[in-house]
């Protein structure tokens, strides 16, 4: 889908770099990862030990596969991202995000996808409704709204593990713009290793019931049969006559046209200029004297 957005320009399989992970240093925002008294909702209360337990876990997957993940701190990002409501404001947000890149050395910051508890809805078993737009009954802390959208980043998610409660973890890695091949890079080298991703129980496992096999497997797949859809269409000889060769059409002739309607006008008027004539002469004098 990628390659399509470019016009088939560029080609982010075959520019992949495999080796992302040599000499790759990364950032955990702390404001975006732990309790922060910078927002009453991140308390350590409101968040989940399984996605801090999936994150923490990730986070020592990428260093195994080589990076180096280091804690920064980014204090005034919500400030910052609540005055994004404009151009100007989301290029405030942005030049202070490439500080941070700076201050610390760092080539992207992660952090938790969510850090809450995933949001029950409906009924439950003991009768309970549970209302996602209640914050006072359940919280949602979500990460996604807070930097990339703000700032303008591309950001991708990697599945890093399955919430008891059903929904899938994920891990935020935010790039500087126009980074896309370098977010891909991360996640293909990552997702290749450490493959968490599983099906939602409400729908049919396509990816598994395919035996496709393994990521690659699935993208070289998918590259072949872009190459085969992108093939010129193999025209047959046809088998039908070939059609009469229609008389060539005579040019309009405007000037022969408006002539033939001064004409046809001409000679209507005429009519009706005679036809008045008689009905005048075969009038008695009683009915003319009555008409004038």
């Amino acid at each position: 889908m990628m390659d399509v957005l470019t016009g088939g320009q560029y080609n982010y399989l075959e520019n992949r770099n495999k080796e992302i992970f040599k000499g790759l240093r990364l950032g955990i925002v702390k404001e975006l990862t732990y309790a922060t008294t910078l927002d009453s909702y991140r308390t350590e209360e409101n968040i989940d030990n399984e996605v801090m337990a999936a994150f923490h876990r990730a986070v020592g997957e990428l260093k195994a596969l080589g990076a180096e993940v280091v804690e920064i701190s980014f204090p005034n990002i919500y400030s910052l991202a609540g005055k994004a409501t404009n151009q100007a404001g989301m290029e405030k947000i942005y030049d202070a995000y490439l500080s941070v890149l700076e201050k610390y050395d760092v080539s992207a910051l992660i952090y938790p996808t969510y850090l809450s508890t995933p949001l029950k809805t409906g009924r439950d078993e003991n009768g309970v409704f549970w209302n996602i737009f209640d914050d006072k009954q359940q919280v949602f802390i979500n990460n996604c709204r807070t930097l990339s959208s703000c700032a303008k980043l591309p950001e991708i998610t990697v599945p890093i593990g399955h919430h008891s409660g059903g929904p899938g973890i994920g891990l935020e890695i935010a790039a500087p713009r126009y980074s896309e091949q370098f977010l891909l890079d991360i996640a293909m080298a990552y997702s290749e290793t450490y493959d968490y991703r599983v099906a939602p129980t409400g729908a049919p496992d396509d990816y598994k019931a395919s035996s496709m096999g393994s990521l690659r497997n699935v993208l070289d797949d998918y590259y072949a049969r872009l190459t085969e859809a992108n093939k010129p269409p193999v025209t047959e000889p046809s088998t039908e006559p070939p059609a009469e060769p229609r008389a060539p059409e005579e040019p309009f002739d405007l000037p022969a046209a408006v002539v033939l309607l001064c004409v046809s006008s001409v000679s209507l008027t005429t009519i009706l200029a005679s036809r008045r004539r008689r009905r005048q002469e075969e009038e008695t004098p009683e009915e003319a004297e009555i008409e004038n």
